[in-house]
């Protein structure tokens, strides 16, 4: 059985898929349709591989986690480390992993901002 809406009244009303392209008249109102064709279902398959579109995301959350300790031993090496994981995670965005992506855009920021902070101050200690 499906269902179809009736134009006039629009309450629903079931018929069976026989009749498709006869005139069925609507049990509420008498009014007289003709029986579309059901659509088909549609469904929807994703072509990107899920290992491939959750690594970015992992990876920039890994960098990100990475970078803060290393504002410790050396904020230099941070800078790239954080570029990096940065990317990776705003590519990341639109994937499988973006919850991991999100979090390693949170953490290469404040990676970020702490090294360029660090490389500042240890370069103002030298002149």
């Amino acid at each position: 059985m499906a269902v179809l809406q009736c134009p006039k009244c629009l309450k629903e009303m079931s018929y069976s898929e026989d009749i498709v392209g006869q005139s069925t008249a609507c049990p509420h109102c008498q009014n007289v349709t003709v029986v579309p064709a059901p659509l088909p279902v549609l469904e929807y398959e994703s072509h990107l591989p899920a290992a491939k579109t959750t690594a970015m995301g992992e990876t920039s959350l890994i960098l990100g986690l990475f970078s803060l300790p290393s504002l410790c031993w050396c904020p230099a090496v941070g800078i790239p480390i954080t570029i990096t994981g940065l990317v990776l995670g705003f590519v990341a965005l639109h994937t499988a992993g973006r919850q991991a992506a999100i979090a390693g855009i949170v953490l290469n920021t404040i990676g970020l901002a702490g090294s360029s902070f660090a490389t500042v101050e240890m370069a103002s200690r030298f002149n």
